[in-house]
């Protein structure tokens, strides 16, 4: 028989909580009005549904706007007066992602069971990263729970809002890309063929830039499968060489050298930098756990590892900016700024200053990349395809000048 999860009220206006076996829904609720209780929430226990939890699993997945829904509203539930039960309860009815609703009800299932919040938090990560649990945390540390998911929110929706900018600038290029790969297949594949027999009836030995051309489409014609494998497998294998130690540390320290991607990695890993250590000294996380969630957050490994150096050394009692200037990894200005906020008492503020101008750099060099890739594809498109044009009618411009002769 199923299991089902109440959130009831009792005689004197109390919020209890338990679980009832019945055959159903209908007759769990008669159920809890039998114990003497009033009815809030009755719902199937997560679990008494496995079947279903795997398959949200399998087809549903935890997006960011997800997170960043659920935290906002959970911080607006909370600063309304309602207990964390039941303001679990409301975000259940709320969701409409079926693997966000099943993580929301076996947590809370657990937090009824007398469980800390940040430490049921902590068994899905899938939802609730190192950085939320460690927020939440200090928020039931403090009592600032609401406070402290309020700036969580507010973290989260500035990364989303960061990334949805960068995406929107790069669509276009994006575009210009895949319609110009597209062209240049088409023409190489299917049309240039068709040149071939022309070719042959003229009977004449034909330029080098036609016979590569006709060379390429050859091969394309008869091998673009293995082509298409072959790059495939390379994606693949960088894939994989990238999420083991050595081969993430290089492929990361890599992405901070090229002249104009380069300096653009920087900003936002240091942009993330700045606001996640921000937010969690403001949270109050004490310093050597905000330097470890901050090392997973970062998304780079080059600079994570630095980090790592500078929490070994703040543990032997060092302040945050001396060991950050040694490893280098970092920009001198923001090195020097922490130094000025540990100085004054304001690492925190100085930190969201810091990570507020470095929005504002990322937002003008994506722009001023995004106007100089504009023009560089579509010459090099217009190149590319000119070429192969000009290829193919070199052997005719070559017969129209025997002919005159």
């Amino acid at each position: 028989m199923p299991t089902f999860s109440y959130l009831a009220i009792d005689d004197a206006g109390r919020e209890v909580v338990g679980e009832v076996h019945a055959e159903n829904r209908h007759a769990a609720i008669g159920r809890v009005r039998e114990i003497g209780y009033f009815p809030m929430e009755v719902d199937e226990s997560a679990a008494a549904r496995p079947v279903r939890r795997a398959r949200a699993g399998l087809f549903n997945r935890v997006t960011a706007a997800d997170k960043t829904v659920l935290t906002r509203q959970l911080a607006n539930l909370l600063g309304a007066g309602l207990t964390v039960v039941r303001a679990i309860s409301v975000l259940i009815e709320n969701t409409d992602n079926p693997r966000v609703r099943d993580i929301l009800l076996r947590l809370r299932e657990e937090v009824q069971t007398g469980s800390g919040l940040s430490d049921t938090m902590a068994n899905y990560p899938a939802l609730f990263d190192n950085l939320y649990v460690s927020l939440v945390r200090a928020g039931e540390a403090s009592g600032e729970l609401e406070t402290i998911l309020e700036r969580l929110a507010e973290y989260m929706e500035q990364q989303s809002q960061q990334w949805a900018q960068i995406r929107a600038a790069l669509a276009y290029p994006a575009l210009l890309v895949t319609v110009g790969t597209a062209a240049v297949f088409f023409l190489v594949t299917f049309l240039i063929p068709r040149f071939v027999l022309i070719f042959k009836g003229l009977g004449q030995s034909l330029p080098t830039p036609t016979l590569i051309v006709l060379a390429v489409s050859t091969f394309l014609g008869h091998y673009w499968w293995a082509v298409l494998g072959g790059l495939l497998l390379l994606a693949l294998l960088v894939r994989w060489y990238s999420r083991t130690p050595s081969g993430g540390l290089l492929i990361d320290t890599w992405k901070l050298k090229p002249p104009v991607l380069g300096p653009l990695a920087e900003k936002i890993a240091t942009s993330r930098f700045a606001h996640t250590l921000g937010t969690l000294i403001k949270g109050g996380v004490p310093i050597l756990d905000a330097l470890q969630t901050v090392q997973g957050a970062i998304g780079n490994r080059m600079m994570a590892q630095a980090l790592d150096e500078v929490r070994h050394s703040v543990r032997e009692g060092e302040s945050i900016a001396d060991p950050l200037r040694r490893t280098g990894a970092f920009p001198s200005l923001v090195v020097n700024m922490i130094a000025v906020g540990e100085e004054t008492g304001d690492v925190d503020q100085i930190l969201t200053r810091v990570a507020r101008s470095y929005d504002v750099e990322i937002q003008n060099t994506v722009r001023q990349l995004i106007s100089l890739l504009e023009p560089v594809i579509i010459l090099g498109m217009g190149v590319v395809v000119g070429s192969v044009i000009i290829a193919m009618l070199l052997p005719i411009f070559d017969l129209n000048l025997m002919a005159a002769h």
